[in-house]
């Protein structure tokens, strides 16, 4: 599941010396689920579970996994021949992100499994010289394990008898074990890649039983909104209250055994509350493919989390898991707007008011070119500077002007406000067809200062998103009543915010996998990006004292002031930007035209969003569709 967990330290009395010596070492200490990451000073990550343990160097190579206590891989981040610029590290809570230029791996720590985003190098792993054996189930080493739909899993078998279960192929010269998509020309050394690891299981469970399947009966394959509004994409969905799986196994050795099966379910949202659990024992015939029928109990609106676990003599042999939805036109939250919501909000208008844009332009483009870009300086109230980049075209569409907010990047010298002013100098320099102003974040706008409601990182955000909409409608070659509003990940909540205050500009917004929606509900504590480092979904002073800040900057709460065209899109296993919230905020907006996409998969710029957005470009009266928001989420 593609998102963050809320950080958190609890600390027994100590003596002065060891807090001193403790604050020293280590900055920021999360707890998710079993899982304890601590970060220290110079950038380096140390993560635990009751399986396995993981150290992130400062240079941001895996240096160290072990299993059980046994030491299992390790791996060097970047090019090992190209020697990539210092990498920046952040904890955002399971995920470790480590960035430099172009480079990324993502690391999602969980109780017994680990998921890796990798892009920009080629990947490999470096084996333990103590490991066993490293088999793929369709390899020439025989086949320890199957992946029942693919058949593309590797074991890779420890020195103490436990595995390492890759969801991709890998192959293995010597001590290197780089994925078997290289090799085989399907994957290009750079390309984006995603695997999941398995942690711990014992080789003889990888050798008896394939990987658990599990499918849906009953579930919805038609649109969920009677408008039509948007397709399932691979959706789990229940419409009503028969909700039910049928799961799938083989046992892949010569002999029969008993084997006991364990279903489990979690509300999606609530910290892993548990709603229902079932169990079943069968015999498990020699290879034979077996199936169990699931029938579970009704259950409310809103979002799940399916896991289905197979167990011989108590110990567990191998899980499967799978979140599915129920009934989600029907799925609502109500709002959490303070009593002063309106008079806060006028006062931060009427602080931008008394603080004079004085907009200093740059000229980039050749002067004979007749598109012109510019880098433009807005002062922003306390005497910060919003630094933007301002196209526009020499002939124009109709299209309406555009407003979009970007990241600074982890090194600068490759954040995508340069990249658009170096492409700005060549002397073939084309602008888009409209006018387009970019916003750049602050480089803290990691949403994790949350001093008070006058003090955090997204009402910074949120102020400098005004101020560009504000200087853009003062454009003489813009219609300020036509501006469309971009945004995703992050900068998702500001465009909602945006429109929602700014509704005499705003004719339409984009907005995809928006973070920050329900950060402020207490019932149902936020787990997504963008939390303060003393948070924790289950601690339930530190849920309350971020829910009285985050109020007056939920974008849920500015959904009912959004009038014009909107769309929205979510991933079902999205940690970043959890779907409950977004849900909700498409339900609450006052639209009369509005569309989601509700997808299978995580945090990505997914096939339905981009079909809205061509529907949404054409409400506009727009020639074609908006550009892609790929490189915004990527810079997530």
């Amino acid at each position: 599941m593609n998102v963050p967990s809320p950080i958190h330290i609890a600390m027994r009395p100590l003596c002065v010396l060891c807090l001193a010596v403790f604050v020293l070492l280590s900055k920021v200490c999360a707890l998710y689920g079993d899982v304890n990451i601590t970060q220290a000073d110079d950038q380096s990550v140390t993560v635990r579970s009751p399986v396995y343990s993981a150290k992130i160097d400062s240079a941001g190579n895996l240096a160290e996994l072990t299993v059980l206590a046994t030491p299992a891989l390790a791996h060097a981040f970047g090019n090992p021949k190209l020697l990539p610029p210092a990498p920046s590290i952040h904890v955002i809570g399971d995920i470790v992100a480590v960035r430099s230029g172009e480079l990324r791996d993502e690391w999602t720590f969980k109780d017994e499994s680990i998921h890796l985003l990798t892009e920009g190098s080629r990947f490999e792993f470096q084996i333990d010289k103590s490991a066993k054996a490293s088999l793929a189930a369709n390899g020439k080493g025989g086949a320890v394990t199957k992946d029942s739909a693919r058949g593309n899993t590797t074991v890779l078998v420890l020195a103490n008898d436990r595995t390492i279960l890759s969801s991709k192929r890998f192959h293995q010269v010597g001590y290197r074990w780089a994925p078997s998509q290289y090799g085989e020309g399907s994957l290009k050394p750079g390309a984006l890649l995603e695997i999941d690891f398995k942690l711990g299981g014992t080789a003889e469970a990888v050798q008896l039983l394939s990987t658990i399947d599990i499918a849906p009966t009953g579930a919805d394959t038609k649109p969920l909104l009677e408008d039509g509004n948007q397709s399932v994409y691979g959706l789990v969905h229940f419409r009503g209250s028969k909700i039910g799986f049928i799961s799938g196994q083989q046992n892949l050795s010569a002999e029969d055994f008993a084997i006991d099966y364990e279903l489990t379910v979690l509300d999606h949202y609530v910290v892993g509350k548990q709603v229902a659990q079932l169990k079943q024992s069968a015999v498990a015939k020699a290879g034979v493919w077996s199936r169990t029928e699931w029938q579970l109990p009704e259950l409310p609106p809103g979002f799940y989390y399916l896991k289905i676990a197979a167990l011989r003599n108590g110990t567990k042999l191998s899980d499967s898991e799978l979140t599915f939805t129920v009934d989600l036109p029907h799925y609502d939250h109500a709002l959490t707007r303070p009593g002063d919501f309106e008079s806060f909000w006028k006062e931060k208008d009427a602080r931008l008011a008394a603080t004079p844009a004085q907009p200093q332009l740059q000229l980039i483009t050749a002067a004979s070119n007749p598109d012109k870009f510019y880098v433009v300086a807005l002062t922003m109230p306390g005497g910060k500077t919003a630094r933007c980049t301002l196209s526009i075209p020499g002939s124009r569409s109709t299209d309406p002007a555009e407003c979009r907010g970007a990241n600074p990047g982890a090194n600068p010298s490759a954040s995508g406000f340069l990249q658009r002013v170096e492409a700005a100098k060549a002397p073939d320099y084309k602008a888009p067809a409209h006018v387009e102003l970019y916003y750049e974040l602050p480089e803290a706008a990691t949403y994790t200062r949350w001093a008070s409601a006058e003090d955090n990182n997204l009402i910074e955000c949120a102020l400098i998103e005004l101020r560009a909409i504000d200087y853009l409608a003062s454009r003489p070659e813009v219609d300020p009543k036509r501006i469309k509003l971009v945004g995703a990940s992050r900068t998702g909540p500001l465009v909602v915010i945006g429109a929602a205050r700014r509704p005499g500009n705003i004719c339409g917004v984009s907005g995809h996998v928006n973070t920050s929606a329900g950060i402020s509900w207490t019932d149902k504590p936020y787990r997504g990006w963008g939390v303060p480092n003393w948070y924790h979904p289950t601690d339930a002073a530190s849920v309350a004292k971020l829910a009285a800040m985050a109020a007056y900057v939920d974008p849920i709460n500015h959904a009912p002031d959004v009038t014009c065209p909107i769309i929205f899109a979510w991933g079902v296993d999205d940690d970043l930007a959890p779907p409950q919230g977004i849900d909700v905020m498409f339900h609450r907006t006052a639209s009369k035209w509005k569309r989601i996409s509700r997808d299978a998969g995580g945090h990505f710029y997914s096939d339905g969003m981009k079909r809205l957005e061509v529907a949404l470009s054409d409400v506009l009266k727009s020639s074609e569709p908006g550009a892609s928001d790929q490189a915004i989420l990527k810079q997530h």
